[in-house]
């Protein structure tokens, strides 16, 4: 695990690096079909979702993930939708997210002594199914796809960027 991580810091590092020399990299809807593993860090909120997004060949979309908020609080995320490629930016839209609160042990015992945490984690929980409920689409702008790698901006509507990597999962045929 920590060597994967170390993996996922080297990457996302040359990301941010190379974040506007963006490859001239075409991509097709063929090469978005399957199913993706992406992390995505918002460092400026110090947050960190990882995602399983299994995206269809007819535009529809499932997502799983979890969001892990300054490492206190845990929400794991289901949603259906559906997506579509234009200019090398991914949009998914869907107005079903589900969320739910899976915080430690730890976590849990603090919102049940502090009512100031409790409070904050309240309105952070309402706003995040506000926002992610509302109807916009959530926008990658895929900066490089090779093989089954493909690094990504998320691209927030007041065009800051969050530095992203997505992993294809691969069939291995036993033959």
């Amino acid at each position: 695990m920590m060597k994967i991580n170390q993996l996922y810091g080297c990457l996302l590092m040359t990301i941010s690096i190379s974040a506007t020399a963006v490859e001239n990299t075409i991509v097709s809807n063929s090469d978005i079909v399957g199913e993706w593993s992406c992390r995505i860090l918002y460092r400026d909120l110090d947050i960190e979702s990882l995602d399983t997004l299994d995206f269809h060949a007819d535009g529809s979309t499932v997502g799983l993930g979890m969001l892990s908020v300054q490492n206190i609080f845990t929400y794991e995320s289901h949603h259906t939708g559906r997506w579509s490629l234009k200019n090398n930016i991914l949009s998914e839209n869907s107005t079903n997210y589900r969320f739910g609160r899976i915080h430690s042990k730890q976590t849990e015992k603090r919102l049940s002594d502090e009512p100031q945490l409790k409070a904050l984690e309240q309105q952070f929980f309402q706003q995040l199914t506000k926002d992610m409920n509302n109807g916009d689409s959530t926008d990658f702008e895929i900066l490089d796809l090779k093989e089954n790698r493909m690094l990504i901006n998320h691209v927030w509507k007041n065009q800051q960027r969050h530095p992203g990597l997505c992993v294809k999962k691969v069939e291995v045929n036993p033959n």
